[in-house]
């Protein structure tokens, strides 16, 4: 959803911009043309006054586009820095809860390659060990944290993210 909104501010700020930029090149083109010619002074005059107008003019959009690329710049910023918050508190949450299970070292870091979906050959891929010793591992995990599987290791997590919400669903 950001990245619309980002599009939209980005075509707002740089479409005005691009359309007088336009304007300024077609009416540059125009008075070398009518010098060319030898049309009228006035209507040189008149056709380089528009000239100027349209330059201060894309002057302006110029400025705008550009603070408004700076907001975004800034609002995508500030959401980084919450991002990062929300993963290092979610992080630390989940790995206090695995304190209280009792997990090692080893097993916390296996629990959180669960959690982002790697497969046991891929865990003993990462970690440099054995299969079956992974699922040795996995076995214990389920054990100490009085889960079944990778799904209710998942679930348990997700399920405390989502309760304050289950107040608003009606059964």
């Amino acid at each position: 959803m950001a990245r619309i909104t980002n599009m939209i501010v980005l075509l707002n700020a740089l479409g005005p911009l691009l359309v007088s930029l336009l304007l300024i090149i077609f009416a540059a083109f125009d008075i070398i043309h009518d010098i060319q010619n030898t049309n009228g002074l006035q209507h040189i005059v008149t056709e380089t006054v528009i000239f100027f107008l349209g330059f201060l003019l894309n002057l302006y959009f110029v400025d705008k586009a550009s603070r408004a690329i700076q907001g975004l710049r800034e609002q995508n910023l500030k959401l980084e820095i919450e991002q990062q918050k929300f993963r290092e508190g979610l992080t630390s949450e989940i790995e206090k809860q695995m304190k209280k299970w009792g997990l090692s070292p080893s097993e916390v870091e296996i629990s959180f390659l669960l959690l982002k979906g790697l497969s046991n050959k891929e865990i003993a891929e990462v970690r440099s060990t054995s299969e079956s010793t992974v699922r040795l591992q996995c076995s214990s995990i389920y054990k100490k944290s009085s889960l079944s599987s990778r799904a209710e290791l998942a679930a348990y997590f997700i399920e405390d993210m989502l309760a304050p919400q289950e107040k608003n669903l009606s059964v």
